[in-house]
């Protein structure tokens, strides 16, 4: 995709493998206090270095991994998300909603089902 930044496909799999050894979050939070020094280099060596990912295991699931990317962006345009953080609360798309806001979109959503709407 042209909008993507660079190193966004070896992110995205950095992620996927990092979670399978328990270090997901670790590296989500590299991936967002890096984002303007981010290339398919810098991703790769910091999925070694944060996530615990030897760059041979990285190589070689690389494009297996991708596969399950492109089905999560396919979904995601389905669903029509243009953006993160997009929060589904049974059914109803709530892009952009701020923390602060989730517990009474989700109250709403609750007295609206209770009523029968």
């Amino acid at each position: 995709q042209q909008d993507l930044h660079s190193g966004a496909c070896e992110a995205a799999v950095a992620v996927r493998l990092a979670r399978e050894k328990g270090k997901g979050e670790v590296m989500e939070e590299w991936l967002y206090s890096n984002q303007p020094a981010m290339n398919p280099e810098t991703v790769k060596k910091a999925a070694e270095t944060v996530g615990g990912i030897s760059a041979k295991d990285f190589d070689a699931r690389f494009n297996a991994m991708l596969e399950l990317v492109k089905a999560d962006v396919a979904q995601g345009s389905q669903l029509k998300i243009t953006g993160t953080p997009t929060f589904f609360v049974n059914g109803m798309r709530l892009p952009g909603l701020r923390g602060e806001f989730f517990d009474a979109a989700i109250a709403w959503e609750l007295r609206r089902v209770q009523a029968g709407k």
